[in-house]
């Protein structure tokens, strides 16, 4: 991308959203344990659904310890 000339603005745009698109779901990296940045954020959502689930009928003010990196409080 860095060697590259476009011929107009469009191309320009149409390269930089490839650009990120190879870097979100393509690319892996050391310091998410070899994984895309897509892939941590499916881990994410994936988890934050599974505890939104946890959360439905507690009671109000009740604490909750879901995993050792959650503690949910209902108000």
């Amino acid at each position: 991308m860095h060697n590259r000339t476009w011929e107009n603005i469009l191309e320009v745009e149409i390269a930089s959203f490839e650009w990120v698109s190879w870097q979100n779901t393509t690319r892996t990296r050391e310091n998410l344990g070899y994984q895309t940045p897509q892939e941590i954020e499916d881990q994410y959502w994936q988890h934050a659904r599974k505890h939104e689930i946890i959360g439905k009928g507690t009671r109000q003010g009740k604490t909750q310890t879901v995993s050792k990196y959650l503690i949910l409080t209902v108000c």
